[in-house]
Formats: C-alpha cells, structure tokens, sequence
C-alpha cells in the first residue's frame, strides 16, 4: 500500500521552509503535502522528497518552490479631518513595478479625482520600488463642496507578480473647525432617533456614562429644556434626560419619578445666555459630575441611580411630550458608554474625534448645510431625522472646535495660564492671559482656512487657523506667533 512506504523530505534553504513547516497526508490515492513558508521571506527553495519500500529500494524527486510575498502597507490612523496630507510606506520583497490605488467608499463625498497619490493628481500610480526597501509616500485628499460624512479609503498595492495587499482607514469630511451648528427653536424642534431598546448600547442600562456637547442656550422659553432625552414620560422616566433651564441650571434625570425628580442638578446661573459653552456631564456607578468649560461645578444630588433597561423613544431637543423643548443652538455632542475623567473632557472640548474614540457610542458633528438626517460618525448607526424642523435650521458654530488643541487649567494668577501649539513647519502660536480672573485657556489650530470669521479670539494665515478659548469672568489674553522656524516664511511681508 502506498501508505505504508516510508517517507522523508528535506528543504535546501531552511530560512525559507523549515521542515517543521512541512507536513503531508496520506490516502489510497497517494501523498499530500501542505508546506508554510516562513514570513517576511523571499527566494526559492529546493524541496526533496524520499520515498522508500518496504524492500528498501527509493526513489527521490525535487522540485523548486519561488516564495514572493505581496507588498507590506504601513498602518494609516484614522483622520478627523480630510485637509491632513497623509503619510505612509511601502515595502516589497521583490522589488519592481507597483501599482498603488486609492478608492474611496462614497464618491458623492470625495471622488476619484480628489484623491492625490505622490502629488500624480492621480488615484493610481505605479513606481518602481527596489527590493526591501521602504518607500516613503503621501496622499492628500479634496472632498467635495460642503460634502460632510464619514467615509473609508482603501489603498491597494500590486506587485509585478499580481500580488495584492490593502489597508484602510476612515476619514470625516466636514467643514473647517466647529463648521455648522442645529438651531432649535424651542417650539417643537427635534431629532428623533425611533425606540432605543432597553438591551441596545445607548439605553446605557447599567452603565456608567458621559454626555458631552456645545450649547448655545437662549435661557428662555420652557421651564424644562431637553437636551438628550431617552425616555417614556418626565423626569427621564424609563431612561435618562439632560435639561437645561431657563435660570441657567444644568440638570441630569435619570429614571426619575415625582418624588425624585432629578439625580444631579447645578446652581442657577452657571449656563449663560446666547453664548457658545461646553458642557458634560457624567455617571461612574457611584458618583454624579457637572463640567462647564472643563471646570468641575458643584452638584445638588439624590441617590445614584444608573439608566434601566427599558425600551423608550430617543430624542434631541425636546422629550415626548408637547413641550420641553429647547431653544438654542447645539454642536459636537458626545454621548460615551464609559465615565471620562475631567482631563479627558479637556482633551477633547476644543478638537474634534475622530470616531473610534473607546466607548464612543453617539457622535455628532452637524456639520450637514441641508437634509432632514444627522450622520453619526461613530460608526454605530445612530443616525437622526431632524423632525418638525424647517430648512433653515443650519447655521454657522461659533463654538471653539479644531483639528488639535492644547489647555492649561493650573495657575494662582493671570499670568500662569499660557499655552502654545507648533507646526511641523516650524512655527509657534503662544497665548498667555493678561487681564480679568482666570480658571483655565484652551488654544486650538485648524488646519485650513476657515470659510469666514464669526466669533473673537480667531487668528489665521495663509493655510491655517487659531483659536483662543479663556476660561473665567472677563478674561483677556495676549498672543505671540514665532514664525522664524518657518521656512516659508522669509520676512513680515510673507504673514
């Protein structure tokens, strides 16, 4: 039986194929043989097998195996915004031509022809790269006018031997900076996101939490703003509810009743009308906290309770009754599974995410200029219809949202609070306080021009912004911008 002869092999190149890396079977029909080359190799290797009777005669046969590996892609981050030029590299065992191609997911967001591989004005080049070693490319994308949505690149490489490889990321394509805001008019206006199951992820049964937003609140109009609403009736019934009032007061509901009708509620006063502030607000299973502008503010609380699971409808803007609805304008709202500490809030106020931020489940830009659907770039599908809202509902954000942001919350007087963000280009943007009381400065850069100029506190020059975010009672600040590192910059006429 052919089974029964004996049979041994051997590999004359071991880096390539180790003879652990060689295994067979074997049937009636004859041998079967499964070999794994080692990774990250190229070449050939003879391979010889033996077979021996049970008479002892043999016979040897050899044949060659050409390993060639596809092209290795670097990784690429996902981007939050699409002005970035990207970098990544190439490497090919073999060496050669290679074709390089960049596709994207939706071309009524970015098309082909705003895709630049090398400076080719091209989706597709070829270049001829040389054996294992790695080559250094770039991509630049220009998306389409006023086109906002979160979309993936896919960039393939293919070798001379038709071998394949691909990496992807996403990108999210919006307007510079905060971009466009929701107006609500505190009549009806809403977005409706339909019934959120107790057992779906924004429910947030059980969990700790985090709501995190830009407002612009009238402060008039009903006594009970919503915000976020999940729930069947008042007070966050059978879910949870973030309001604000017309006193200033920030209150979070959570599965509320009449004899509790709130778990965590501010003083009066710290919301301030017709202007652009942060707030958040946040659950950890024990503990309830306010922030506003990234300071921790204090908190008139009842017991601890964590959102149930229960089934009820999902709203922004108003809850499931006639009234309670909110009349201000909104941005860059956050909702997390997971409690983020007062440092992460200040990380992330003045910057826009990226999407796949851990425990992001809801993720708002309203960076949309028309249409009735709000895109969640969270890449978990909780988009929104805007409801009873009329067209011109889209306005210009006056809130402090870049590409990149730094702060400083730490000082005993005005002076202490200074900032700086650099370029790769070499140059420096500083602001440093000078005036009124201070608890904390956030500098942001943007890196495009902005589309126009709408609040103070803006400085730009020939590709880029930044933007000055004080935090305090009438604070005011100098600026300082160090270009001599700035090659492109020769002299002030250059500014």
């Amino acid at each position: 039986a052919v089974c029964s002869m004996a049979l041994t092999y051997s590999s004359s190149d071991t880096s390539l194929f180790s003879t652990e890396n060689i295994s067979y079977t074997c049937d009636t029909s004859g041998f079967y043989f499964s070999l794994t080359p080692t990774l990250n190799q190229v070449g050939t290797s003879t391979i010889s097998i033996t077979l021996t009777d049970e008479g002892g005669l043999t016979v040897t046969r050899s044949f060659d195996v050409n390993i060639v590996d596809p092209p290795s892609l670097s990784t690429i981050s996902d981007q939050n915004t699409a002005v970035n030029t990207i970098s990544f590299t190439i490497v090919d065992g073999q060496g050669g031509e290679i074709t390089i191609t960049a596709l994207s997911s939706d071309e009524t967001v970015l098309s082909y022809t705003g895709i630049n591989l090398c400076e080719s004005n091209s989706h597709v080049m070829t270049s001829t790269f040389i054996a294992g070693v790695s080559q250094d490319l770039t991509l630049t994308l220009d998306a389409m006018t006023d086109a906002h949505d979160k979309i993936t690149i896919t960039i393939i490489a293919a070798n001379a031997s038709g071998l394949t490889s691909s990496t992807s990321f996403s990108v999210i394509v919006s307007p510079p900076g905060s971009g466009n805001a929701l107006a609500f008019d505190g009549a009806n206006d809403h977005i409706a996101l339909g019934t959120i199951n107790g057992t779906d992820p924004l429910a947030l049964s059980g969990s700790n939490f985090t709501f995190s937003l830009w407002i612009k609140p009238a402060l008039s109009g009903d006594v009970d703003q919503k915000i976020i609403d999940k729930s069947s009736y008042l007070w966050g019934q059978d879910g949870y509810c973030l309001q604000v009032e017309p006193d200033g007061t920030l209150k979070l509901q959570v599965d509320g009743t009449l004899s509790i009708q709130y778990r965590a509620k501010t003083n009066s006063g710290v919301l301030q009308a017709n202007q652009w502030q942060h707030i958040a607000m946040t659950g950890d299973g024990s503990n309830y906290k306010a922030y506003i502008n990234g300071i921790s503010v204090t908190l008139d609380t009842n017991d601890y309770v964590a959102p149930p699971s229960v089934d009820s409808d999902f709203r922004i803007g108003k809850y499931t009754g006639l009234n309670r609805a909110y009349n201000g304008s909104i941005d860059e709202l956050h909702i997390w599974n997971r409690c983020l500490s007062q440092t992460e809030i200040r990380q992330m106020m003045c910057q826009r995410l990226v999407g796949n931020e851990n425990g992001l489940l809801l993720y708002y830009r309203f960076d949309h200029n028309s249409g009735t659907v709000i895109k969640d770039l969270s890449g978990n599908g909780y988009h929104g219809t805007l409801t009873d809202m009329d067209t011109n509902v889209w306005v210009t954000s006056g809130a402090a949202i870049g590409d990149i942001s730094v702060f400083d919350y730490d000082g005993s007087s005005v002076s202490d609070f200074s900032i700086q963000l650099s370029t790769s280009e070499g140059d420096t943007f500083t602001a440093t306080g000078d005036g009124g009381t201070y608890n904390g400065i956030q500098l942001y850069r943007v890196n495009e021009l902005p589309t126009g100029i709408y609040s103070s506190g803006i400085y730009t020059n020939d590709n880029r912004y930044w933007g000055v975010f004080p935090v305090g009672t009438t604070p005011t600040f100098g600026i300082e911008y160090h270009y001599n590192g700035n090659s492109n910059i020769v002299n002030s006429v250059s500014l």
